[in-house]
């Protein structure tokens, strides 16, 4: 495991549902509530497409969504990551970015969890 890899006794709470105290509320603003939610990060990754870019931009400025997945979720490698996207992006772009960025994730995650099936 190379240097900031999540651990392996972290690992199933990244992919874990959470209760409705603890999902993700989008909002597009404060106050703004979107009427979506997501309570895993699979749910969060489908709901990236279905809510508003305001929202997306909102909740990237503030960092609510690196500290949902640190803190509740308890990743802190993609929390990271999430953390690392340019704060130039927007739109559409900054969509795309942050899908990427999970999706990658799970994907390292998948390959590992194979990979220790067969050892």
């Amino acid at each position: 495991m190379s240097q900031g890899e999540p651990k392996h006794d972290a690992e199933p709470s990244v992919l874990r549902t959470v209760s409705p105290s603890e999902a993700f509320l989008f909002y597009a603003d404060i106050g703004q509530y979107t009427g979506k939610s997501a309570s895993s990060i699979l749910d969060f990754l489908a709901k990236l497409n279905e809510i508003p870019l305001k929202s997306i931009e909102f909740h990237f400025s503030r960092g609510d969504f690196e500290k949902w997945v640190r803190e509740t979720l308890g990743d802190t490698y993609l929390a990271d990551r999430l953390r690392e996207v340019e704060s130039s992006n927007q739109g559409e772009e900054l969509r795309k970015n942050i899908q990427e960025i999970v999706e990658r994730h799970l994907g390292r995650r998948r390959a590992r969890k194979l990979a220790s099936r067969k050892s």
